[in-house]
């Protein structure tokens, strides 16, 4: 075999694969956070939920986000003015901007455990042990969409 056959062999490779890579990209079904994988599509699905409970559900998910865009906020500003003191020549920093931000995240954190409280209150009898089992992966499936990728330790294991 001489060097132009094992080029044209190598091209034509290359572009078979290129074509392929272009058809997965174009075909693709769904991205991860499709219709189908969105942690509230999960929930809804996974909950049996009938179209009354996705109604209340989508209610419960608009207050939610309300209240937690608001804490949001506020965690935000404090987050500036605790580095607004890097402007600072001698930085002191009040313990108190620390403490509000830690009460922030607490009262963000309690939002969460209260929204799913108020999604266990939609569920029927017969859904109850579906949202017991759907409780003891609620923190990954909500974590990672969060952050729009896996953490480390996901990654790990």
């Amino acid at each position: 075999m001489n060097k132009i056959t094992f080029h044209r062999i190598i091209i034509g490779a290359l572009i078979l694969l290129n074509c392929f890579l272009v058809y997965q990209l174009v075909n693709k079904k769904h991205h991860r956070w499709g219709k189908n994988h969105h942690p509230k599509h999960r929930l809804i699905e996974q909950l049996n939920f009938d179209e009354n409970q996705v109604a209340e559900f989508e209610q419960l998910i608009e207050k939610h986000r309300d209240k937690v865009k608001a804490l949001d906020a506020k965690m935000s500003n404090t987050k500036q003015a605790i580095f607004e003191q890097l402007r600072e020549a001698q930085p002191l920093v009040q313990d108190s901007l620390y403490q509000q931000m830690g009460n922030l995240q607490i009262e963000v954190e309690k939002a969460h455990f209260q929204h799913f409280l108020a999604v266990k209150a939609l569920c029927r009898e017969d859904q109850l042990a579906a949202f017991e089992e759907l409780s003891k992966t609620i923190t990954k499936i909500f974590s990672k969409h969060r952050r729009g990728r896996r953490s480390r330790a996901e990654k790990s294991n």
